[in-house]
């Protein structure tokens, strides 16, 4: 009787514990490359605007593997190919309903775009990755983003989220993180090449963006 409770005890905890766990990384759903070129003029962007290759990420300041990538991945993507003017990184709000305060920090990020901290606030928000009222609130405050151009630029910003949003049904794309990696036309559009979906290690974006700066298909 005693082993049974025992028994017992362990499978219980060891449910609870696999329940307590987040999700386990996965290469998440494929994403089909778009036939149509992608605009991201007047987008939100880091790097060069003469890059040659684009990395187009859609993002949810929510999503665990999404704060996986800003503190990780990035700043290696970043002082490797954005610094050295290789490719320029786009950012999609792709906030999901699972996630009750992504659309409102997605807002806050793209408010304090319009007065040039996107940016900033991104890094907190990812940082912390426990959002609260208060902690966008916080992060804000903390980037001096002028109160009376916050207030002002709200319903803009809504527009921008609702628009990244429905590029990202228009593309098939419900699930973050997801990045799709092209080459610049020209015309401000990005002619997509490759894509890669979920936490990924170092080396798929790597290889993405190494054969699409190699002009390869």
């Amino acid at each position: 009787m005693i082993l049974m409770i025992v028994a017992s005890a362990v499978l219980i905890w060891k449910a609870l514990s696999i329940r307590s766990l987040p999700s386990a990384p996965s290469v998440g759903r494929s994403i089909a490359v778009p036939e149509e070129p992608i605009r991201i003029d007047g987008a939100v962007a880091k790097g060069d605007s003469r890059a040659p290759v684009v990395l187009i990420e859609f993002s949810d300041f929510e999503c665990p593997f999404c704060g996986q990538f800003a503190r990780e991945t990035m700043p290696v993507l970043d002082a490797k190919y954005v610094q050295t003017g290789k490719i320029r990184v786009v950012f999609k709000q792709l906030p999901l309903n699972i996630h009750p305060l992504a659309r409102r920090a997605a807002e806050t990020a793209a408010c304090a775009g319009k007065q040039g901290r996107f940016w900033q606030v991104h890094d907190i928000l990812f940082a912390q990755q426990k959002l609260s009222e208060d902690t966008l609130e916080n992060a804000r405050r903390a980037l001096l983003v002028d109160d009376v151009a916050f207030s002002a630029c709200t319903g803009l910003a809504a527009e921008d989220v609702s628009k990244d949003l429905a590029l990202a049904r228009q593309l098939g794309i419900s699930g973050t993180p997801a990045f799709l990696v092209g080459q610049v036309d020209g015309f401000g559009r990005v002619r997509v090449q490759r894509t890669v979906s979920g936490a990924r290690p170092l080396s798929d974006f790597s290889k993405a963006i190494d054969e699409t700066l190699a002009g390869r298909r």
